[in-house]
């Protein structure tokens, strides 16, 4: 994949005070050294596939006269049908956007949409979602790194169990909410608060309970399986605060955990091998 598009950029949407020219765009494109791990200013690679190319970085542009951190994230348009999904808006990039709109509208952080824009790069048509960059560790580094205290460790279970049980009780349904997509912005008196990204695939639609496993099965894939404490804590934050249907019946608070710990152990057991096909840990 290469680096963002700086040939004929096109600008197709962008938010409130990001209305810049493509002629600026394209100049601060330009100034990054997109190849040189040491360059200023300096370029992360948020999302190394398997084979080595990266689709998502981390860096300043410097637009108007003032560096602005960015995130971007590109995808081609190798074909008329990709490119017709970008012209009439049904592409990655504008569904992301519209899915983080829906969730900060239900008072569910997700990192906005700042701009979209098309253009090319070494004859390549790419289409680019500029993203509000969000500070923080992903859950799944968390998890991995196990830097944290027990304590620590109940907190973000609870915080991920809560958050399930905000999306059921929004009407919103987010296909991949995978500990890699959720970030950890900030802890206050001990509880983390939580932003949700890569928010491509959410639509307004019933989210089952049982969608809590995708929290399970990515560092389950990555030999970090978390703990019965853990997921036990995750599933009764989402009964706690949740609606009727993480509620099944009238039947005491443990009983509900245990019938929804009965669904997710069924469901786990027939999802087989979860190992990622890209490693979501590999940046630099």
């Amino acid at each position: 994949m290469p680096a963002p598009p700086c040939d004929e950029l096109r600008v197709v949407r962008y938010a409130d005070r990001w209305g810049f020219a493509a002629r600026q765009w394209q100049q601060a494109i330009r100034a990054v050294d997109w190849d040189r791990r040491d360059a200023e200013p300096a370029v992360r690679r948020l999302k190394i596939r398997a084979d080595g190319d990266c689709t998502v970085w981390r860096t300043h542009l410097t637009l108007d006269g003032q560096p602005r951190e960015v995130v971007l994230k590109t995808a081609e348009l190798p074909t008329l049908i990709k490119q017709a999904q970008s012209w009439l808006g049904l592409s990655k990039s504008f569904r992301q956007w519209r899915g983080a709109e829906l969730l900060n509208a239900h008072g569910i952080h997700a990192a906005r949409g700042l701009a979209i824009l098309r253009g090319r790069r070494d004859e390549h048509l790419l289409e680019m979602l500029v993203v509000e960059p969000l500070n923080g560790p992903t859950v799944l580094q968390l998890l991995t790194a196990d830097d944290l205290g027990v304590r620590q460790q109940h907190a973000l279970a609870r915080a991920v169990g809560s958050l399930f049980a905000e999306l059921i009780k929004a009407g919103v349904r987010v296909r991949d909410p995978k500990p890699s997509n959720i970030i950890v912005t900030e802890w206050k008196d001990g509880t983390p608060a939580l932003a949700l990204v890569d928010t491509v695939d959410v639509v307004r639609a019933e989210m089952e309970p049982l969608a809590i496993t995708k929290a399970y099965f990515e560092p389950a894939g990555l030999g970090c399986t978390p703990r019965r404490t853990l997921l036990y804590r995750a599933l009764r934050a989402m009964c706690d605060a949740g609606p009727a249907q993480t509620q099944p019946g009238s039947i005491p608070p443990r009983q509900r955990v245990r019938a929804l710990w009965d669904w997710a152990s069924a469901e786990m057991a027939r999802h087989g091998d979860p190992t990622p096909t890209d490693n979501p840990l590999a940046t630099d």
